[in-house]
């Protein structure tokens, strides 16, 4: 069944740094029949603007009035792509009104006024005009092969031409999508200035013939490849067991790539390369941990969005073998709750962080703080045996006290000119501050934004010494007290609010 809605193309924030406009799709929730939506649940969807398809998302909150498809979606053929830049390149606007046609999980947008053509009719129209000389998938191919057994992982270790490696359908490199807190990618996002250095330094080496690139490529596919014993090779066809995951070599590939479409030699380069098989995706993404972070670094954020699937994971999903401290970290499931926390804080949009946090693999010209340091705070200080917030056992309220917490610190400090209220020293010291804080409202048996507002003021007011201007919007302006504080500091902020804290609550007389 077909549906047409009503919706509007929305400015989110300043462009990116490229220029390109921070676009999102809006419906009004109560005009969003038909759409396949689920609250705080991201709904993969297909999406169709002019003639071209992409891979998207619907995202929904119980907190916003309206539907939403994400800024961030993906080409076919699994490219990044910015929907701001796709808008505007199909002549959409801001405050543009649109029509959405749904059909299923199917949604095509066209501007208001335009005409509604079927879908069946564009895919026509569109097959017409694509080039008939699209390269094919590569045939089968034999290539000598050494099998390696390592407990119950199986690699198979060979040597490819780059004419293999690139060619179309025989990898995909599964990258982390920060709109997406269900996405199942693992990758970082692709440096392009590294790959092009690889790729200057491969095309140099041609005339010389002293190109050198003795590091292996890590492939991994969940099915099964046959080791023939007779000649020690393997038979790779791509229609059955592609396209690979890239664990490890994701920019030795696209700087290979690079290099190819520049000198025609480059396309006869072998490269070392190791595919594992029948390895489930979760265990994929394990393996690129462990890789990541026992060899070479990989983003933070990266690294605990990882670890926070793997935790999600752990009852339902084998996971191989992790080094001792991973596997402690997953067991523990604090990065997982605290990745909870920071999405909430930035989905949330009357949220005093909403899009204020950078998350992994995001590119957000208007964050002011990352995701890694957010998580590092509220695992240090707000899920921690002391704090009360964590007693309560109901995830729910714990996200909405720690939300209205932030309401209530943005109320007392925050004039419209606190710049420095949303940056690393801030959250370090209010997450310290959220222990004593709690403590207090635990006795008082209240934890709304109004009740933390009025006990925050007396603390601040409270505030004796140096720090005594922690209380006042002006200390958190750019150039102010706050943004001249280092961690030494900001624990001895700490201790002057917890002291003041009490001051504020102690009766005038005590009785012994």
């Amino acid at each position: 069944m077909k549906n047409i809605i009503n919706g509007a193309v929305r400015c989110v924030g300043e462009p990116y740094s490229d220029g390109t406009p921070r676009l999102e799709l809006h419906i009004p929730i109560d005009r969003a029949h038909g759409l396949p939506f689920q609250f705080n649940i991201p709904v993969p969807i297909q999406l169709q603007i002019g003639l071209e398809e992409y891979r998207a998302e619907l995202r929904s909150t119980t907190e916003n009035k309206y539907i939403w498809v994400s800024s961030k979606i993906h080409s076919l053929n699994g490219e990044r792509q910015k929907l701001g830049r796709i808008l505007t390149d199909a002549a959409f606007r801001a405050n543009d009104r649109v029509r959405i046609m749904v059909e299923g999980c199917r949604i095509t947008v066209h501007l208001e006024g335009a005409p509604v053509l079927p879908h069946t009719l564009i895919d026509e129209n569109y097959l017409k005009s694509q080039p008939t000389n699209r390269e094919l998938p590569m045939a089968k191919i034999k290539i000598p092969a050494a099998r390696v057994c390592q407990g119950a992982l199986v690699l198979y270790t060979t040597s490819m031409k780059v004419r293999e490696l690139v060619s179309n359908g025989f990898y995909s490199v599964e990258t982390l999508d920060p709109d997406d807190t269900n996405d199942k990618g693992y990758q970082r996002l692709l440096n392009k200035t590294r790959a092009k250095k690889l790729a200057d330094y491969i095309v140099k080496g041609q005339d010389s013939r002293d190109a050198f690139l003795p590091t292996s490529v890590f492939l991994a596919t969940d099915k099964t490849i046959a080791f023939d014993e007779q000649d020690n090779t393997i038979e790779l066809d791509i229609s059955s067991v592609g396209p690979f995951s890239v664990v490890d070599g994701q920019h030795r590939l696209e700087g290979l790539k690079m290099a190819a479409e520049k000198d025609d030699r480059v396309l006869d380069f072998e490269v070392p390369v190791n595919i594992a098989i029948n390895l489930p995706k979760i265990a994929q993404m394990c393996h690129f941990l462990i890789v990541n972070t026992t060899q070479k670094s990989v983003d933070k954020s990266v690294e605990q969005r990882i670890i926070a699937r793997l935790s999600e994971a752990l009852d339902i999903e084998d996971i191989p073998s992790l080094p001792k401290w991973i596997l402690n970290t997953v067991e523990k499931g604090e990065v997982d709750k605290a990745i909870k926390y920071v999405d909430y804080l930035n989905e949330t949009e009357d949220s005093p962080w909403f899009r204020k946090i950078q998350m992994a693999n995001d590119d957000s010209d208007e964050a002011t703080i990352n995701q890694r340091t957010f998580v590092k705070a509220i695992v240090k200080y707000v899920l921690t045996a002391n704090n009360p917030l964590i007693i309560i056992k109901d995830f729910e309220k714990e996200k909405k006290i720690f939300l209205n917490y932030w309401k209530a610190i943005k109320l007392n400090l925050d004039d419209g000119d606190s710049a420095t209220l949303y940056k690393y020293g801030s959250v370090e010291l209010f997450c310290k501050f959220s222990i004593p804080f709690f403590t207090k409202l635990q006795d008082r048996g209240s934890f709304t934004v109004s009740t933390m507002e009025k006990l925050l003021k007396s603390c601040f007011e409270n505030v004796e010494g140096e720090y005594a201007g922690v209380g006042h919007p002006e200390w958190w302006k750019t150039g102010g007290q706050a943004g001249r504080l280092n961690s030494g500091a900001l624990n001895l902020v700490s201790q002057a609010m917890s002291q003041a804290l009490h001051r504020a609550s102690m009766n005038n007389s005590i009785e012994l």
